[in-house]
């Protein structure tokens, strides 16, 4: 059971596209920026604390809450089952893309299992997708090769 259009929402990760087993995202944490590194001193007599500055942005978790449905029991436990199967053997970081930022991706691990709440006589199910992403994205226009005339 593919469900296809504009309405829905999907992400790749590590080449895994989530639509391929009708797996559908929605976006509520995925516009969210990382957090900058700063110590904060706290110095004896003096108001206020010092700002120290690592010079760099930590790695952001992005949540993805995903559904996913079957034709019946038995199709929706075997795409489920393809899925996360599929989800998790990737190691390492990975590009993920999603249909929220077309133009741009992360790079990300997959952080955390997949607990599952079964839906409508367990032919459909809820669930969220947790990555772990290095603070940048990446413009996938860079990617793209540009050819300098003579």
């Amino acid at each position: 059971m593919a469900i296809t259009g504009a309405i829905f929402n999907s992400l790749i990760y590590g080449g895994v596209d989530s639509a391929d087993y009708g797996v559908y995202i929605t976006g509520d944490a995925v516009f969210n920026a990382p957090k900058r590194s700063v110590e904060l001193v706290s110095v004896p007599g003096r108001n206020g604390a010092i700002e120290i500055d690592q010079g760099h942005f930590e790695n952001i978790e992005v949540s993805y809450p995903a559904g996913m449905c079957g034709d019946d029991q038995t199709d929706f436990r075997e795409r489920l089952s393809d899925f996360r199967n599929a989800i998790m053997s990737q190691k390492g970081y990975q590009r993920l893309s999603d249909t929220y930022h077309p133009d741009e991706f992360r790079m990300g691990i997959y952080v955390d299992g997949l607990e599952v709440e079964p839906k409508h006589y367990n032919e459909a199910g809820q669930f969220t997708l947790k990555f772990n992403c290095k603070p940048q994205r990446f413009l996938t226009s860079g990617e793209e090769e540009v050819t300098i005339g003579e």
